[in-house]
């Protein structure tokens, strides 16, 4: 649902043509939308699986600052 909100700025660039752009340029924004979109859905799910259980420190000690 992002990835379709994300291309509603290149579709306005395309249609108002301001500076001269048209489809052409549009599509080629919105092709590294999925490309960035592609790359974020397959690397950050297993960026953010640990692998192991973190340390906890035992309860009952005093905490270190620095």
């Amino acid at each position: 649902m992002i990835l379709i909100l994300s291309f509603v700025p290149n579709v306005i660039l395309a249609l108002a043509q301001i500076m001269g752009e048209g489809w052409p340029e549009a599509f080629v924004l919105m092709t590294m939308h999925a490309v960035v979109w592609a790359i974020c859905v397959t690397l950050l799910p297993s960026l953010a699986i640990t692998k192991r259980a973190p340390t906890t420190q035992p309860s009952g000690g005093p905490l270190a600052i620095l």
